[in-house]
């Protein structure tokens, strides 16, 4: 029974009370069907030969009346018409004598008949007589005859037609005892089948409601649970009706937000960790810019000092009277802090590149969390997806309560259990629809916090691109002013070699001092260079880990949503 379709348990329900019905009905028109032929036969074949048979015994004695009247009157045109009337009234018996014979005359009114009507015919003989003494003007002979022959007549006349309207009385009381006799037996039955009807319907109403309102009630607990965030649970009612397979929809609903929960969860500690890596990433990079940043101050200062060193070379030059021991000293000067600046610029240098790998490496990894939270938006739209179904469903349950309650009401006070049911159903159905918006507006949230995520994602790639260009043009004048230095070395050895020979050459050592004042105004051009792209990689740095931070803060955020679901 409880496989049968929700829909087609109402109908046999339905059914049953409309076969009852039916049975009332059936069981009452039989009744009065036959009430109504017992009627009409006591009508048609007993009261109307009654009638018949009074009109005849009255129309005797009119022809009693008009026979005497005959008998006293002289007038001659008075007795043309009492003939006349005499004849009509005849003919009106006659006429009387064919609708009673014509009607369905049983056994005993048949007997009754025969005399009934030859004692008429003599009776018609003998006033035919009657009006020959009349006509002879033997009015004293005629009213003798008239005593004794026709008077006669008219009394077996009168006694036949009392007994058949007796018996026709007689058998309308039959008949009307009858007819009570069949309405005490049809207010009996119709009684009977009524308590009958109300019992069976009133039990199939209760079974059949029991097994409506029953599993929808374990539905709706489940579901309640499922509303705290407890997926772990599952329906076990199986039965082949709408509830059944709402049961095994359930089922897998939750099957499905529990893996995806699951999913969510792991993606959401995969971009929680991967933030915590960005983060250190861009600490370690944030470190190794401030040192770069520390070298190249140095260096600006070492140039600095090898421009100052160059003019005092170029002073001194000028003034070759002060002693060539003190031009040897500040050249030999002017040789350790170039060698100090090369060997500065090559650790310069070496940072530069592994700040590039680092950063490349921060650009890998912001890829990757890009990728893992794109991902986790396309489970947020699954999570969505299931929300329409989880709609659908409730949809779908609010049609059939608004079904459950057009059949209730069509059944009227049988339906009065089945509205309850339909209500219930119908506030299942709103139970279940604000559970999906509920989640609805969970997955809205999670969908926007991750849709700012892979905006930040992008922006933080696209600085850290910024950061590698600046770190590239770093590099390529960390080499610039390595290769500078180089030369500048060359030149300052140059230069101490010119100084020995200071007194053949003194022109060639101004020369060459000018040379170095060159290269030493373009060094320290190119580390005020370096120091300001320095400085912008620093500031794009700190920008990264601000957003890292802020990409762990959304992860912990979505895990905290997480937790309140059982899974």
């Amino acid at each position: 029974m409880k496989n049968i379709k929700v829909g087609r348990k109402l109908l046999l329900l339905i059914i049953v009370n409309i076969i009852f019905l039916m049975g009332v009905s059936v069981t009452g028109f039989t009744y009065m069907n036959s009430m109504a032929k017992n009627s009409e036969d006591m009508y048609q074949q007993n009261l109307l030969p009654i009638k018949d048979l009074d009109m005849i015994s009255t129309n005797n004695r009119t022809l009693d009346s008009y026979v005497l009247e005959l008998m006293i009157t002289n007038d001659t045109a008075n007795k043309v018409e009492l003939k006349k009337k005499i004849n009509e009234v005849l003919k009106q018996n006659d006429e009387l004598f064919t609708v009673y014979e014509q009607s369905n005359l049983d056994s005993f009114e048949k007997e009754r008949y025969e005399p009934f009507i030859k004692a008429f015919e003599t009776y018609r003989k003998e006033l035919i007589h009657v009006f020959f003494l009349i006509d002879k003007g033997q009015q004293k002979e005629a009213y003798d005859y008239y005593s004794t022959k026709v008077k006669k007549v008219r009394g077996i006349i009168t006694a036949n037609s009392a007994e058949l309207s007796d018996h026709n009385i007689s058998m309308a009381k039959q008949l009307n005892a009858t007819d009570k006799k069949s309405h005490q037996q049809a207010t009996k039955m119709m009684i009977l089948l009524t308590i009958l009807a109300i019992t069976i319907s009133i039990t199939l109403s209760i079974y059949i409601s029991r097994l409506i309102t029953k599993p929808i009630t374990g539905m709706q607990k489940l579901m309640q649970k499922a509303e705290n965030g407890d997926f772990t649970i599952r329906g076990d009612y199986k039965s082949k009706d709408e509830i059944g397979v709402l049961s095994i929809s359930f089922n897998s609903m939750l099957a499905g937000l529990q893996n995806l929960i699951k999913q969510v969860s792991q993606t959401s500690q995969q971009v929680a960790a991967s933030s915590e890596e960005l983060t250190a990433g861009a600490e370690m990079t944030n470190k190794a810019t401030e040192h770069i940043a520390g070298i190249a101050q140095e260096l600006v200062v070492g140039s600095d000092n090898q421009m100052k060193s160059v003019n005092e070379t170029s002073a001194s030059m000028k003034e070759m009277s002060s002693g060539v021991i003190q031009i040897a000293t500040t050249v030999q000067h002017v040789v350790e802090i170039a060698d100090e600046t090369s060997e500065k610029a090559r650790e310069g240098n070496e940072i530069v590149e592994n700040a590039i790998g680092q950063i490349n490496s921060i650009s890998t990894t912001v890829k990757g969390l890009s990728e893992v939270v794109v991902n986790l938006g396309n489970r947020s739209n699954e999570i969505g997806s299931i929300i329409e179904v989880i709609t659908d469903i409730s949809a779908q349950t609010n049609l059939l309560a608004l079904n459950a309650a057009i059949e209730a009401a069509r059944a009227g006070e049988e339906g009065r259990g089945f509205a309850v049911v339909a209500d219930e159903v119908r506030k299942l159905a709103e139970l279940s629809s604000n559970s999906a918006n509920q989640i609805a507006i969970l997955i809205t949230a999670i969908q926007e916090e991750t849709q700012f995520a892979v905006k930040s994602m992008d922006k933080a790639t696209e600085e850290v691109q910024q950061g590698i260009s600046t770190i590239n043009v770093a590099g390529t004048s960390f080499e610039q002013i390595q290769y500078s230095v180089h030369e500048l070395t060359k030149d300052i050895h140059e230069v101490s070699a010119a100084v020995q020979q200071i007194a053949a050459s003194s022109e060639q050592v101004l020369s060459s001092v000018g040379i170095v004042n060159e290269v030493a105004g373009a060094t320290v051009a190119g580390t005020e260079e370096v120091s300001s792209a320095t400085e912008e990689q620093l500031a794009s740095m700190e920008e990264i880990a601000a957003s890292s931070d802020a990409l762990a803060k959304m992860a912990e955020e979505l895990q905290t949503l997480i937790s309140r679901f059982k899974v």
